[in-house]
């Protein structure tokens, strides 16, 4: 296989209903597809260039905040099929350098500078035998970080992480059971191994199952967590976690599909923002957390060109701590879509209920919000297709997270052409 394709998109904006929103710059990517060595090799690339104001949150609003980001992303990857086997090469870099111009709390003003640089590789070799798939690999990750700033200080810190791991999957008549294993050496923690089971059990013909897994879970916190000037917490642990789901899924012969699943969690060590003693707010380790709920999804084929899918999810948590921020207890989505020949138009609507969130120096249940997105597509010919999408179509006035308001209604329109 033999391709390539190159994009672009330009955004020059005056911003939304926020003070000091204003935004512009450019994304430009490539890729191409070659044969080599009896596999494809695939080349690809990302590069952003935007300047932006920083409005703040509401609490410490700011007129003349602004942030320039250059962003560079590549990878490069190897991959082979063959009839008992099949191989996958990678390679990635992703560098993100950003100037932050702003006024601190005595109305001074300061810059900050960031470049942090991510280097990863991985390999990873399938054995593909009649009722069974056996998965192995190693990944090498590499993290360079240095941070400036004329206020709070600097870091420079650097952290090495390797990891191994295993998976097979095995299919005996109507039951596919699988496991898998991982073991991770970082520079900075001592992580262990993590480790996952599950079975599925296929019903009618494999247009119903159901489902279950178990396993464990590692997070390593990030390097603002425990380096950023000011704010950085130097003696967090990683978060682990342990937890089960079970699931099952119908397919109706009208074509309408039905999911149910059920979850429950444990954390241990569940990294948040949290006050310290002296009334600071930083990442902290804030103890133990159990997490339980359910997700239904269900999806209707209302005739050949109409469809519509809804789902909704609950969440309950108990904490030794704090209670867990931006996790509402109730949510959901619903969506009207229509497919044409050469029309595509999707009605998408968001329900996100009362949630804990940090509002100024305490922790408070911030309110619940809705919005609705429309996006349409049409295939102008072969190779030209135009694009239009309205966020948030009726304008409302919502915070996602408390204190950063959201966008009001915003129309993004394109052009994508295949060369």
């Amino acid at each position: 296989m033999r391709g390539w394709a190159v994009t672009g998109s330009w955004l020059d904006s005056d911003g939304t209903r926020d003070l000091n929103s204003q935004c512009d710059g450019f994304t430009a990517t490539a890729r191409l597809d070659t044969p080599v060595a009896g596999g494809v090799l695939t080349l690809s690339g990302r590069y952003q260039d935007y300047d932006h104001g920083i409005r703040g949150p509401v609490t410490f609003a700011s007129e003349t905040d602004r942030q320039s980001t250059q962003s560079t992303l590549g990878s490069l990857a190897w991959k082979r099929e063959g009839v008992s086997s099949r191989d996958t090469v990678r390679f990635g870099i992703w560098n993100e350098e950003y100037d932050f111009d702003y006024t601190d709390w005595a109305a001074a003003a300061q810059h900050a500078n960031a470049d942090p640089t991510y280097l990863e590789a991985g390999w990873q070799h399938d054995f593909l035998m009649e009722a069974t798939e056996v998965n192995v690999g190693i990944e090498l990750k590499r993290f360079e970080g240095d941070y400036d700033d004329t206020a709070m200080g600097s870091y420079s810190e650097e952290n090495d992480a390797t990891a191994a791991y295993a998976q097979v999957q095995h299919r005996t008549g109507d039951c596919l059971l699988c496991g898998g294993a991982r073991l991770e050496d970082d520079d900075l923690f001592d992580s262990g191994p993590t480790w996952r089971v599950g079975a599925t059990r296929l019903l009618n013909d494999g247009k119903a199952g159901v489902w279950a897994n178990y396993g464990t879970s590692f997070r390593a916190p990030t390097f603002n967590d425990m380096f950023f000037p000011g704010s950085g917490n130097a003696d967090l642990l990683p978060e682990t976690s342990t937890g089960w789901e079970i699931g099952m899924w119908d397919t109706l012969d009208s074509g309408d599909s039905l999911e149910i699943v059920i979850f429950h969690n444990d954390y241990d060590d569940l990294i948040q923002w949290a006050p310290t003693e002296g009334g600071m707010w930083q990442p902290s380790n804030i103890g133990t957390a159990r997490t339980h709920g359910i997700e239904v999804t269900l999806v209707r084929q209302i005739s050949s060109r109409w469809y519509d899918e809804f789902g909704v999810s609950t969440l309950d948590f108990t904490t030794s701590g704090a209670p867990l921020l931006r996790r509402p207890r109730w949510q959901a989505s619903a969506t009207v879509g229509y497919n044409g020949k050469r029309d595509d138009v999707r009605l998408d609507a968001q329900y996100v209920g009362r949630r804990w969130d940090a509002v100024g120096f305490a922790n408070e249940k911030v309110e619940a919000y809705f919005v609705v997105d429309l996006s349409a597509q049409r295939e102008i010919n072969d190779d030209t297709s135009a694009w239009l999408r309205a966020n948030n179509l009726f304008d409302q006035a919502y915070e996602a997270a408390a204190g950063y308001p959201s966008p009001g209604f915003m129309l993004v329109g394109g052009v994508t052409r295949d060369l």
